[in-house]
């Protein structure tokens, strides 16, 4: 009766664990940005991506690019005025 014993469990076993659904986990890449819940150091590096786009997109030397974004970083009105820029909120 042992013997029949072992094999039931092995069988209960094996269909518990086949029939559980495997749980899929997003990659990082996938998940957005702003599911973090980042008000501090991501929100201000998404935000230096597009001033640094907004950069390229209007011609600026890539010398003076490190002289905004750096200023961007240290401060926050500083910040915000290029996001405008950068947003198309200022038109010149």
């Amino acid at each position: 009766m042992s013997g029949y014993l072992a094999r039931l469990k092995v069988i209960e076993t094996e269909n518990i664990f086949c029939n559980t659904p495997e749980r899929q986990v997003p990659k990082v890449p996938e998940v957005p940005f702003d599911t973090f819940g980042t008000s501090t150091q991501g929100q201000i590096e998404k935000n230096i991506l597009l001033i640094q786009s907004w950069l390229y997109q209007i011609g600026e030397p890539e010398e003076d690019h490190d002289l905004v974004l750096d200023n961007c970083r240290n401060d926050p009105d500083a910040m915000e005025y290029f996001l405008r820029h950068a947003r198309g909120e200022y038109k010149s």
